[in-house]
């Protein structure tokens, strides 16, 4: 049986080989190849990230003695830093002063005082002056931090921006 198609085949001319072929329409293409990405550099003009060569200079630059350096005393810094706020109290009181919040500099809760006069105002009323204070507290207490920090990468010379500004 297969050989029977074989011999049906073979005495096809070739022009009905290319039958099925010929009918079909040419579409044009439409559709662009992506951009040739260059494995050592090179490439600059498609507006990518750079090739290998350029991501190693900046690897280089990134880890280099001197910003090994930096780097280190940052993380000393960091460390100082740390134990500084955990030492540090943050209070923050409520207008008539019926709720008085401290807090570390780390953001840990210290204390929590609610005056008689604001308990005698019911439980709403001290629910929502303690959750104020407490709210007042917490973004004092990182807006504090967050200010230290600032001051470490401009005194170590590095850009403030690293700080999460």
């Amino acid at each position: 049986m297969a050989i029977m198609a074989v011999l049906s085949l073979l005495s096809l001319s070739p022009l009905a080989l290319m039958l099925p072929f010929a009918q079909r329409s040419v579409q044009p293409v439409t559709q662009r190849a992506e951009p040739t990405r260059m494995m050592f550099g090179g490439g600059k003009g498609d507006g990518g990230e750079g090739g290998f060569m350029d991501k190693l200079k900046q690897a280089q630059e990134m880890f280099n003695p001197e910003m090994m350096k930096k780097y280190t005393q940052v993380g000393v810094r960091v460390q100082q830093l740390q134990q500084e706020l955990a030492q540090t109290e943050v209070e923050c009181s409520t207008k008539d002063g019926g709720v008085s919040v401290k807090i570390s500099g780390t953001q840990v809760p210290i204390s929590i005082e609610v005056s008689d006069a604001l308990c005698a105002k019911g439980v709403e009323t001290v629910s929502a002056e303690l959750t104020l204070a407490m709210k007042q507290a917490h973004a004092r207490s990182g807006k504090y931090a967050q200010d230290k920090m600032k001051d470490v990468y401009v005194e170590l010379g590095l850009a403030p921006g690293m700080a999460g500004q």
